[in-house]
């Protein structure tokens, strides 16, 4: 698939090749390929073990569920979008997100969120 996408970006041109290059470079298997580690990736592997050590002290509500759904967002096996383009026949899929404050990404939406409702009642 790499090689295609590749070759078919290089007949549209060096921007439309460089583009397509850093695109495949900055996806989430390409950076795991050249040995980026994420804090999802440590809970991934750490978290069961953890939490069957430490039940007993994982009192607060809702801590354990967030972090399962952090765990699993973005996960294509808890489903996901598909688009494609009619004419080029280019596609993005894109796993459905958690919606946890514990995850990094959908916890910046909350905090985004957040502060400009703070902006708003300050006015």
């Amino acid at each position: 698939m790499f090689p295609e996408n590749i070759k078919e970006a290089r007949k549209h041109g060096k921007d439309v090749l460089y583009n397509e290059i850093r695109k495949l470079n900055n996806s989430y298997n390409a950076r795991k390929l050249q040995g980026d580690v994420y804090i999802k990736d440590i809970f991934i592997r750490y978290w069961p073990e953890f939490k069957k050590r430490y039940a007993s002290r994982l009192t607060r509500p809702g801590l354990i569920e967030s972090i399962d759904k952090f765990i699993s967002c973005h996960n294509f096996d808890n489903g996901y979008l598909y688009f494609e383009c009619p004419e080029c026949g280019d596609y993005y899929m894109m796993g459905f997100s958690c919606h946890s404050r514990m995850c990094p990404s959908c916890g910046k939406k909350y905090k985004s969120q957040s502060q400009r409702e703070m902006f708003r009642s300050s006015s």
